[in-house]
Formats: structure tokens, sequence, C-alpha cells
């Protein structure tokens, strides 16, 4: 469903937070410096007058001018959106006009424009208007392609058509060498500074999503079609199923598939290394470990919770933390459909009591991956 933002006709930038817990709600935004990514020069509205002065048909001798700026502030949610409509010769009195800026997929401005693209933006006309669209409007990794256009006595005039592209994951993903056997993330996978929490996975899923049930699950069959309970597990079976499989295959491996080829997620014995050789100091500004290596380097875990549709939703958020390994429960005796976690907790305000543990978890609920670094 589109949205529509008025603004005032004065420069000004509509925000919409998301940074995550504490402090920086959801996303994210990594503080660091931005690449623009520059429109493509190929790139052309199919009106040839495009960003070129037209006369009104109207036959009011009005010139109109509609300019589609670059975007700035790329991240990868959110985008910076210029435009500009001048008009010149107009009568006194006559009314100032509206300008849109319309994103979404398709590639030419009558597209854009007819179809309404992802969103439509409204602003005021004076000179450069600040037009701001971020968190779930825009995808990460994601070609877009966007126009300004104006409407005058039901005559449409518009600028180029301009395209940009969201920031990866992986661009906010550094390794940390903490002087262990691994390097390990700086953030979590989707977050773009080290306190967010990122996104969050079912175990042996490599795309993040917002539902976590059995139903949600493609890992295993409904037990009778009840949502509540699993039925068999499809893949990772465990040794009494004959599976002699111990941990995930890179195919099924988020960190692997989303971040790229240098990085996997983390072992219990890597896991079980993180928590016996470093110290932990809980940070409450944060709502987040800081966890320091034998190297004197650190890195941030937040308490981000888990998200479990079967009890509420996302639960113990700035509470406690739920890391997958790459591991599960595949031996003899034990339960295939819970995999193993790395599980950190802060309980109480005075006097907090630490637990820092492996643990772990049904897999069908949605926790954050930490990745480790692949040698």
């Amino acid at each position: 469903m589109k949205k529509l933002f008025y603004l005032l006709p004065l420069l000004v930038a509509l925000t919409a937070g998301c940074k995550k817990p504490a402090v920086t709600p959801t996303p994210d935004p990594s503080k660091e410096p931005v690449e623009t990514p520059s429109a493509d020069p190929g790139d052309k509205s199919d009106d040839p007058s495009a960003d070129e002065k037209s006369e009104d048909p109207g036959g009011t001798g009005i010139q109109v001018t509609v300019e589609t700026g670059e975007v700035e502030d790329v991240t990868l949610h959110h985008a910076l959106f210029h435009a500009k409509v001048t008009l010149e010769n107009a009568p006194e009195g006559f009314q100032p006009v509206e300008c849109f800026i319309t994103y979404g997929f398709e590639t030419t401005a009558d597209e854009l424009i007819s179809g309404g693209g992802l969103d439509e933006l409204s602003a005021g006309t004076s000179d450069w208007v600040d037009i701001e669209a971020e968190t779930e409007d825009l995808g990460a990794d994601t070609k877009y392609y966007y126009v300004a256009w104006t409407k005058i006595d039901d005559v449409v005039y518009k600028g180029k058509v301009r395209n940009f592209t969201t920031k990866k994951y992986s661009d906010y993903a550094e390794a940390v060498d903490l002087g262990l056997s691994v390097k390990w993330c700086s953030v979590n996978i989707g977050a773009m500074e080290p306190e967010e929490w990122g996104v969050y996975f079912s175990w042996g899923e490599t795309v993040a999503k917002t539902t976590f049930t059995w139903a949600t699950y493609s890992l295993c069959t409904e037990f009778g079609g009840d949502p509540n309970y699993p039925g068999d597990m499809t893949k990772y079976e465990g040794v009494d199923a004959g599976d002699k499989t111990k941990k995930l295959s890179l195919s099924d491996d988020a960190a692997y598939k989303v971040l790229g080829r240098d990085w996997r997620m983390p072992t219990d014995t890597e896991a079980e290394e993180l928590i016996s050789q470093c110290s932990w100091k809980y940070d409450s500004d944060k709502m987040s470990y800081i966890v320091t290596g034998p190297s004197g380097k650190s890195i941030v875990l937040p308490l981000a919770g888990c998200r479990d549709d079967l009890a509420g939703g996302l639960i113990f958020s700035a509470e406690r933390g739920f890391y997958w390994t790459s591991e599960y429960q595949s031996g003899e005796g034990q339960e295939p459909s819970e995999a193993n976690i790395l599980y950190c907790s802060i309980v109480g305000s005075q006097t907090p009591k630490k637990e820092i543990i492996t643990g772990r978890l049904d897999r069908y609920s949605g926790s954050p991956v930490r990745a480790v670094a692949r040698e």
C-alpha cells in the first residue's frame, strides 16, 4: 500500500528511525561515511524534454522545469531524495504546485508515475526539497528507479529517471581478531552498528523472515497439520534417523549465503572458546555484552532476544541473547528439532546476574547470527 508524505514547501527531511534496542531504535544507522551511488548516465526519461523547460500546453506561457536530483545517505534501507520544480512566467496569484518523487522497479517515467511505483513522496516547490524514505521502505542490495514530477491542469511534467542501489549486509561486516582460533564479525547480519540487533533467521534457513512457527519452518513437516508441533525434520534429522550430519552445510549457512564466501556460522567449539577465553562486560547503555579477547580487541553482542510466534513474537529483547551455531542436537537420543546456540543474559538492574553458556533452541525460532571469518 503506497504511503504519501506531505512536506512544507521548505527544505525538510523526513526521518523514520528503526534502530534496534536501547538507544538506537531500529535501523541501525551505521555512522560510517556512506558512498552515494551515482545515477546511471544511460538512464533517460521517456520524455525527451526531461529536465528541460517545457511550455504549458494549456497556453498560459508558464515554463515548467522538473529536476530529479541524485540520492544521498544510501544505506541498507534508507535513501534521501532530492527534487526541484521551477515555474517561470507564472501569472500573479498562480498557486504553487506539488512536486512528487516516485520510486520503484519500473524503468521509465510513465511506468513509475502511472503505476505509482512502490511509494510516492510529496513535497512543496521551493528550490531543492528533501524527501527521505527509509527502514522498511527499501530492501538491502536492491536497485531502485525514481523520477520527480508534477502536474498542472492535468498535464504531467517529469524529470529524468535515475537509479540507485542500496547497500549490502556485507558492507558493514568487518573481521575482528580477538586472538582466538577464528576472527569474529563486528556486527550481526543485517545490522549497521555493533549494538544493533540485525535480522533473524530460523536455523538452517538463509532468508530472513518475520514469522517464526513450525508451519513457516522450511526443514520440517507439520505434525497432523498443527503449527504448534513439528512432524519429521526433512533435513538434518540426527543419527536416530540415520543422518550422521552434525552441522550445517555451507548451502544452508546464513552467514555464508548472505554475507558471502568469506563468512560462516560458528561451531559449538568456537562459541565455547568465545565464552571461556574472553572477558564479558555488560554495557547497560548499549544493552549488550562487550566481549574482549586475548588480543585486547572487542566485539559487541547485543541482547536481541529471539522471535517465536508461538510465544508472542519477539521475546526476551534487551534481556537475553540467542546466537545460532552451525550445529544441532544430532546425537543418539537427542532431539534433532533443536539446534545449538550461544546464550547470554542479564537479569536485574541493581546487581545484574550474568549467564553465558551454550544451549539449544527449537530450530524454527528466529535468532540473530554472528558470523566468523572463513580461513
